[in-house]
């Protein structure tokens, strides 16, 4: 069975977009809407405010979904010409951290990886199961280059399966975690975090000749 779609689509002013679809159209509305042109520098910019936060004790989570193949993991990482967020959100946070004369942090990499409903701690040797995000290995750093070293030794570590739209496709949820420990002699200490989250792709199973292993382990019980 082949499958014809036909999609009009136009950006509408930065926050939104519209789409017609044979004859219907629909609109959608976002905080922000980066068209193909936009830059990795253009999209750091608009969750800087965020990693500040993660520097505020606040805890922060940053996420990126979408379909194969559509940039996801590009967007997390990017590549060493156009860096992505996780490396530019270190290269920030280490250059704030460098900065202060009041505060000292102490900077804790994590990286687990969620793979049909099982735990991984990635910095583990043996990519061991854990329970809960509680139980992940931490490694201190105190540059930008460990923590981006540990999350390339973890990346060769995850699940990826082959679709016919992508010939390396992350067929896991990935986390990389920062956890940021600050302290001051008259204010006393604070905790922030920042996590970012690489999802598992989001599949049309015709169209990537994929059939999901958990759609699969659904089907096989019917």
């Amino acid at each position: 069975m082949m499958l014809s779609i036909f999609l009009i689509l136009s950006l509408l002013s930065g926050c939104g977009i519209n789409i017609e679809d044979k004859g219907k159209a629909y609109s959608f509305s976002y905080d922000k809407v980066f068209g193909p042109e936009a830059k990795q520098l253009d999209l750091y910019e608009e969750i800087a405010q965020l990693v500040q936060s993660s520097l505020d004790s606040f805890q922060i989570c940053i996420f990126a979904y979408g379909q194969t193949g559509s940039g996801k993991t590009f967007t997390m990482i990017g590549t060493s010409q156009e860096q992505g967020m996780i490396p530019r959100s270190a290269d920030d946070i280490f250059d704030k951290i460098h900065s202060l004369e009041t505060w000292s942090y102490d900077v804790h990499v994590s990286v687990a990886e969620l793979y049909l409903h099982t735990l991984y701690d990635l910095l583990a040797p043996d990519k061991g199961k854990v329970h809960d995000l509680s139980a992940l290995s931490e490694v201190l750093v105190s540059n930008k280059d460990d923590a981006i070293t540990l999350l390339e030794k973890a990346f060769c570590k995850r699940s990826v399966s082959c679709t016919m739209m992508n010939e390396e496709s992350s067929g896991s949820h990935l986390l990389f975690r920062l956890r940021l420990s600050g302290s001051n002699k008259d204010t006393g200490p604070k905790l922030g975090v920042l996590n970012f989250m690489d999802l598992a792709e989001s599949k049309n199973v015709i169209k990537s000749g994929s059939l999901d292993e958990l759609l699969w382990m659904k089907l096989s019980h019917i």
